[in-house]
């Protein structure tokens, strides 16, 4: 398997691969499954061409969703026509720079209007009805 992310993928997924570690052994021992197939691959990279094969490009750019840290961005691009998903971000000049001209812009956003009335609603949770603001698009 092929697993494509930023620089913290390989220490994310790993650690979910670890836990499957009994079952995989189990499988290639006793059902004498190819251990090839439980083997993955990873490529990181938080910014620049990620995959570049039969005419797909993917490229991969930096997003701001502090606190958390690296947060990307893709863009795809076939015969011809292209797309830019987002992830979660606040604005930034690569979401602009990356989706100028794409066919289509996948951007996730949240809605202001709700949050702040649920603010309202139930005072004793503001601080955390008001932090998506902090890392997310209106």
């Amino acid at each position: 398997m092929q697993v494509y992310g930023p620089d913290t993928t390989r220490e994310i997924i790993g650690k979910m691969r670890e836990s499957f570690e009994f079952d995989v052994k189990l499988r290639v021992s006793y059902n004498l499954s190819d251990e090839a197939g439980s083997q993955i691959q990873y490529i990181e990279r938080n910014e620049g061409i990620i995959y570049d094969r039969d005419g797909i490009r993917i490229t991969a750019f930096e997003v701001d969703h502090r606190p958390v840290y690296p947060a990307v961005a893709y863009k795809f691009e076939y015969n011809g026509k292209s797309a830019v998903i987002s992830g979660d971000t606040i604005p930034v000049p690569n979401m602009v720079k990356y989706s100028d001209g794409v066919d289509l812009l996948v951007h996730e956003a949240y809605n202001k209007e709700w949050l702040d009335s649920l603010i309202v609603t139930y005072p004793e949770q503001a601080r955390a009805l008001s932090n998506p603001a902090k890392y997310h698009t209106t």
